[in-house]
């Protein structure tokens, strides 16, 4: 009788399989995690930092000792989670309408923007779970606002009103009342991104001077810039399945007025801003950047109707001028 270890007990090729099937099995589920977590982030666009970048800027021109006290600092990274949950379940309700109304398939499941990632028309994620998703996000986004209200150092009874009109359209952005179908994303999008400055704003200073309501109404113009093209990119299936944006109801005369006003209104309130900085010069000299890549993004945009670069461009817009305005705060904050 053979005195070698059976080819099936212990250290026999048998066990050797069984341990690399086990190593497999365990590298396939934590795969699985991992891309059922990136899934998500692309459900939440978690990614774009413009959704809160707000809140950052709006702490930029607080009062040094308030923004560098345990307090001040608590209240800039609820006033963040605030922005990056209610946009996150906003946008994770957007893609559940798009892909029951079919709305999302028509314009990205056949490789029209390839670049945007569906993860509920891959099946990496079922409706049900992109809406528990969307409520837990909700949950988070309230409950920070909650906290941040709490310990802010004023309670502007106007402040907190207007900021829970903010959050009730931006939850029926695209779902509940559906107002991006009736012609009014726009408009929330605008305002939702003004909002995520002024409120934290507001609610560590306790009123709105001129120069944080025009750096709150200029950031929600560079971002609605971006969402109109955006939108440009899908007018055609946005309008065939009743998705009423400004491109899908308007001709190509009339959507050209319409880049043409935003970049008229977006010129105007970047002078008042640079006129109402302590150091105009300076914000003057950090804008060029912006304005050279808003002139890259007239001529693909509306030009050469490159809406795709155009809406990339837009992304590089709000940084540029973001950081531009927040680089002009801070150098103010800190000479005092």
């Amino acid at each position: 009788m053979s005195t070698r270890p059976s080819r099936c007990g212990p250290g026999g090729p048998s066990a050797s399989w069984n341990t690399g099937a086990r190593g497999t099995e365990m590298t396939t589920d934590v795969g699985s995690t991992t891309g059922r977590f990136r899934a998500f982030i692309e459900l939440g666009k978690l990614r774009v930092v413009e959704m809160w970048l707000g809140a950052p800027l709006a702490w930029s021109l607080w009062d040094r000792d308030l923004a560098l006290s345990g307090r001040g600092l608590a209240l800039l990274v609820l006033s963040v989670l605030t922005a990056v949950g209610i946009s996150a379940a906003a946008l994770a309700l957007d893609d559940v309408t798009g892909t029951k109304d079919g709305l999302d398939d028509n314009n990205h499941g056949a490789g029209h923007r390839a670049a945007v990632r569906k993860p509920l028309l891959d099946g990496t994620i079922s409706l049900r779970a992109a809406r528990v998703f969307a409520a837990g996000c909700a949950a988070v986004g309230l409950s920070a606002l909650t906290t941040a209200i709490a310990i802010a150092p004023h309670r502007p009874w106007w402040m907190i009103a207007v900021t829970l009109g903010g959050v009730f359209l931006a939850l029926n952005y695209s779902y509940f009342l559906k107002l991006s179908y009736i012609g009014a994303g726009e408009v929330v999008t605008f305002v939702a991104t003004a909002l995520v400055m002024l409120f934290p704003y507001g609610l560590a200073t306790g009123e709105i001077t001129p120069v944080a309501l025009v750096q709150a109404l200029l950031i929600g113009v560079w971002e609605l810039q971006t969402a109109t093209y955006a939108n440009c990119l899908d007018m055609v299936g946005d309008a065939r399945f009743g998705r009423l944006t400004w491109p899908a109801r308007l001709p190509w005369k009339g959507i050209a007025r319409m880049h043409a006003s935003l970049y008229a209104v977006a010129g105007a309130l970047l002078l008042l801003a640079v006129a109402g900085a302590e150091r105009s010069w300076l914000l003057a000299l950090l804008a060029l950047p912006l304005l050279a890549t808003q002139v890259q993004q007239v001529r693909k945009g509306m030009r050469e109707r490159d809406f795709a670069t155009a809406r990339a461009l837009g992304f590089r817009v709000f940084r540029l001028g973001l950081a531009a305005l927040a680089v002009s705060n801070l150098v103010a904050m800190a000479v005092g």
